[in-house]
C-alpha cells in the first residue's frame, strides 16, 4: 500500500514539474508525461473503478490537446466531416457499426478524402494499399479508390467488422485497426490482459497506438458538442446542405471524358467535379472500362446531356502512350507539338528525367472536331461593342474564374487565344480576353 502511494504522489509530482517547464516542446511533454504514467502503473492490476479513472484521465489530456494546440487541426476536420457525415452514417447503419465510430476519420484523417500519411495510408479512412485491395479498393493510373468517400466507407466497415469478430470487442477492435491485428494478439499474449484500457495502461503497445483510443473517444465528445467546446459546423453554415456528398448522382460512362471538356459546356465547375470524383487521379475518366462519375443533383441533367448528346471524340483532346526505349519528355513533347513542361502536369511528374520505357503517360492531341465547333467561335451580343483586353494571369486563376470575372466564357477564352481544353495556364501568362461594352451613340 506504502509503494502504491508514494507511486502516485511520484506521478503527481513529475506531471506538475513537466508542466512547468521552462524551454521543453509540448510534444516532448506530453510523450513524458504519457511515459510516467506507463511506468507508474504498469505492474498495477486495476479493479474496475480504478481503470475507469485511469480510463477518463486519458481521454481528459487529449481533450486538452485537441482543443488547444490542434485546434487548428481539428476544426478543418469538423468542416470537412459536414460534407460526409450522412453518407458514412447511412453506410455504417447497413453493416450493424456503432454509429460513435463514424467519428473515427477525425483522427485518421480529418475528414480528408486526400490525406496521405508518410506511409502511404490514403483517402478518409487511411488505408495501406495492401489493405484496400483486401476489400476491392483499386489503385492504378486512372483511380485510387481509397480517395473514394462511398467505396472506401464500405471497405472500412466491413474491416472493422471483421476485427470486431475476431476480438468480440471495439475498443480492441480500434486498436487493431490501428496497429494491426498481429500487434494487438501479441500484445494480449505478452501482457495477458484482453481489455483495451489495460493494454494502454500496461505499457505492451507503441506510443501512437496507447494515444489513438483516448484520442477518438475525445474527438466523440466535441464532434457531439461542438459548440460546447468553441467550434463551429457547416451544418449551420450551409443548412441547404448543396456539397453534401449525398446531395448527388452519378452518371454511366462506356467511354473516357474529359472533366475539364465537361465542366466547360455544362455549367459546372471543374472544383466541384473533382469535390465528388477525388478517386480520379487524372482529369479523365478510366478509358476502356466501365466507369461512374458522381456529379452534383442540381448539375445533373446538364452533364448527362453533355454525356449523351456530344460524340465521345469530343469530349476527350488527349489520348495514352507508352514510353519507348531511349525517349525522353522533351523528345515526346516535339513530336506530339507540346512542351515538356504540360506533359509534367498532365501526368504529375515532378521530375522530367526520371520516366522509363514502357511508361504510360497521357499526351495532349489536336481534336479537329473541336476546333472547328461553333461553340467555340466568340459570341457577338447585339448592342454591345466588343473590345479585345489582355489579361496577365495571376496566382490561383482559372480558365473559369477569369470567364466568370469578365462575364465571358471559357470557351471564347480558348477560341481566341488558340488554346484546347487541355492547355494549363500559369501565373504571369498573357492571354487575350473579348469584353462586351454598352453601345452608346
Amino acid at each position: 500500500m506504502k509503494g502504491t502511494v508514494n507511486r502516485v504522489l511520484f506521478y503527481i509530482f513529475a506531471t506538475l514539474t513537466i508542466c512547468f517547464l521552462p524551454g521543453f516542446d509540448t510534444d516532448f511533454n506530453t510523450a513524458l508525461s504519457v511515459s510516467i504514467v506507463r511506468s507508474t502503473y504498469a505492474n498495477d492490476v486495476f479493479n474496475e473503478k480504478q481503470l475507469e479513472h485511469y480510463r477518463k484521465k486519458l481521454i481528459k489530456r487529449e481533450l486538452r490537446s485537441l482543443t488547444g494546440r490542434e485546434r487548428k487541426f481539428l476544426q478543418r476536420a469538423l468542416t470537412n466531416m459536414f460534407y460526409y457525415i450522412d453518407l458514412v452514417k447511412g453506410i455504417f447503419s447497413s453493416y450493424g457499426i456503432p454509429e460513435k465510430l463514424v467519428y473515427l476519420p477525425i483522427i485518421e484523417s480529418a475528414y480528408s478524402p486526400r490525406a496521405y500519411s508518410r506511409a502511404g495510408a490514403v483517402g478518409i479512412w487511411q488505408f495501406m494499399k495492401g489493405t484496400g485491395s483486401m476489400y476491392g479498393l483499386k489503385v492504378d493510373f486512372w483511380v485510387d479508390e481509397r480517395r473514394d468517400p462511398e467505396k472506401a466507407t464500405v471497405a472500412a466497415a466491413r474491416h472493422l467488422k471483421d476485427l470486431y469478430n475476431i476480438f468480440s470487442d471495439w475498443d480492441l477492435a480500434l486498436l487493431a485497426y490501428n496497429a494491426g491485428v498481429g500487434r494487438i494478439r501479441y500484445a494480449i499474449k505478452r501482457c495477458g490482459r484482453k481489455n483495451a484500457w489495460e493494454l494502454i495502461q500496461s505499457g505492451c503497445l507503441n506510443s501512437e497506438t496507447r494515444r489513438y483510443l483516448p484520442r477518438f473517444y475525445a474527438s466523440v465528445e466535441i464532434a457531439e458538442h461542438i459548440k460546447k467546446y468553441g467550434f463551429f459546423s457547416n451544418v449551420e453554415r450551409n443548412k441547404n446542405g448543396i456539397n453534401v456528398f449525398t446531395n448527388s448522382r452519378k452518371i454511366e460512362l462506356d467511354y473516357p471524358v474529359d472533366l475539364t471538356i465537361v465542366a466547360s459546356k455544362s455549367g459546372v465547375s471543374l472544383k466541384t467535379l473533382k469535390f465528388y470524383n477525388p478517386e480520379l487521379r487524372r482529369f479523365i475518366t478510366p478509358p476502356g472500362r466501365h466507369y461512374e462519375i458522381r456529379v452534383p443533383e442540381k448539375h445533373y441533367v446538364s452533364v448527362l446531356s453533355v454525356c449523351r448528346n456530344i460524340p465521345p471524340q469530343k469530349l476527350i483532346d488527349v489520348k495514352e502512350y507508352i514510353i519507348k526505349s531511349g525517349e525522353t519528355l522533351g523528345e515526346i513533347a516535339v513530336r506530339f507539338k507540346t512542351s515538356q513542361s504540360l506533359l509534367c502536369r498532365i501526368n504529375n511528374i515532378k521530375n522530367p528525367k526520371r520516366v522509363y520505357a514502357g511508361q504510360l503517360i497521357l499526351v495532349p492531341v489536336k481534336n479537329k472536331d473541336i476546333s472547328i465547333d461553333n461553340s467555340l467561335n466568340p459570341q457577338i451580343r447585339e448592342g454591345f461593342l466588343t473590345q479585345e483586353i489582355e489579361y496577365v494571369v495571376k496566382k490561383g486563376d482559372s480558365l473559369w474564374s477569369i470567364a466568370r470575372r469578365f462575364g465571358t466564357t471559357i470557351e471564347n477564352i480558348l477560341s481566341i487565344n488558340g488554346l484546347s481544353f487541355s492547355s494549363i495556364i500559369n501565373p504571369g501568362d498573357k492571354i487575350k480576353i473579348l469584353i462586351d461594352l454598352p453601345f452608346t451613340r
